[in-house]
């Protein structure tokens, strides 16, 4: 069954053409969405013993950056696809 699938999956394929190609540059990510990625990185644990405290706030601190991440790479999706419909 999986083979069936496969064939009409490639024979479909056989005949699409091939992607145009895209002249010019690239732009470069905009300067706040690369400093976002650049200052939320993952929080740096001290290699010590940690109280129960401190191994608390790390992980709120984490999960805060986490979110912020997201948030950068959601920011960078959007900019992406604005960027690919004016490009074609």
């Amino acid at each position: 069954m999986k083979f069936i699938l496969v064939g009409v999956i490639a024979l479909a394929l056989a005949g699409c053409q091939p992607a145009s190609t895209v002249s010019g540059i690239l732009p470069t990510v905009p300067a706040d969405i690369q400093a976002c990625f650049r200052t939320n990185g993952p929080v740096k644990v001290p290699q010590k013993a940690l109280t129960v405290a401190e191994v608390e706030s790390l992980w709120k601190e984490d999960r805060v950056r986490a979110v912020v991440l997201r948030k950068c790479g959601s920011r960078f999706m959007a900019w992406y696809t604005d960027l690919q419909k004016r490009w074609l």
